[in-house]
């Protein structure tokens, strides 16, 4: 009796307990210690107030966007980012735009959360601070006035804002972009350079305006440009090369002869025809 009462608990055990298929899979944490380093930017950079991209690499610790929220899994979570101790966002990539700033100093800190935002333990995190700076954009010109068709050389110095040259185009990202650059009010270039070279302006003055302007081409606000006015000249008068009329009387004499040759082929032919037919 005791043997056939433990068979049958036995088989209600089996019964009762889901099949392996069916059972949550386990995920092992990454071997060693989690933890990260801040690879941009450094400490007590100068960054645009209008905000920048922090950019970390994590060991032994993964960002799990899908369980963002959800019950822990060790060695799984995300970051929490502060700005002067007050919470500025939550991220799940390596890197992450925080702003803006007032212009100053400020204090930045990064922590590594549990996927319902506990902290590790032992509590993972690093500081570092940053001086926001403003944007702002300076033109030259390479000389106040040139002649038709040669180089003027437009630069400009660019301060609080990053020229993003793989970003034009794509979704606006704080404190990052480029320039557009337009003469006498109608746009020239859209650029993520320091400087570029024009040689087909007409004679007269010309007014050079570059502005600064977020990845998806809109322009910051408030507008932050700077202008100069250059005069071109009239150059020397273009020259023509010599025609080769040595070339061109042999093509035609070619030409010529070729034809010749046709036609008396033809008549010929046209001849010999003739001749056959009267006979």
């Amino acid at each position: 009796l005791l043997a056939g009462i433990l068979i049958a608990a036995a088989a209600m055990t089996a019964a009762l307990e889901p099949a392996a298929s069916s059972r949550p899979s386990i995920i092992e944490p990454l071997e060693g210690a989690p933890d990260f380093r801040v690879e941009a930017p450094s400490d007590r950079a100068a960054v645009s107030s209008l905000g920048v991209r922090v950019v970390i690499s994590v060991t032994n610790f993964t960002l799990d966007l899908e369980n963002y929220g959800r019950d822990p899994i060790p060695g799984h979570g995300h970051l929490h980012y502060y700005v002067d101790g007050l919470f500025a966002g939550t991220a799940w990539t390596e890197a992450f735009s925080i702003g803006p700033f007032t212009p100053g100093s400020h204090r930045i800190d990064v922590g590594l959360r549990n996927n319902d935002h506990t902290f590790l333990d032992p509590d993972v995190s690093r500081s570092f601070s940053v001086v926001g700076v403003e944007p702002t954009i300076n033109v030259n010109a390479s000389a106040p006035s040139v002649k038709e068709r040669e180089p003027l050389i437009i630069s400009w110095s660019v301060t609080g804002f990053v020229l993003d040259a793989p970003g034009i185009g794509n979704a606006p990202e704080q404190g990052r972009g480029h320039v557009h650059l337009d003469v006498d009010g109608s746009n020239y270039a859209a650029i993520a350079a320091d400087s570029i070279t024009i040689t087909d302006l007409p004679k007269g003055n010309h007014t050079i305006r570059v502005s600064l302007h977020n990845n998806d081409h809109t322009p910051l606000s408030p507008d932050v440009a700077d202008a100069v006015v250059v005069e071109i000249t009239p150059g020397p008068p273009r020259t023509e090369a010599p025609l080769d009329l040595s070339v061109a009387y042999g093509t035609a004499a070619a030409i010529l002869i070729g034809t010749a040759t046709i036609v008396a082929f033809a008549l010929r032919r046209k001849r010999r025809g003739d001749g056959a037919g009267q006979r």
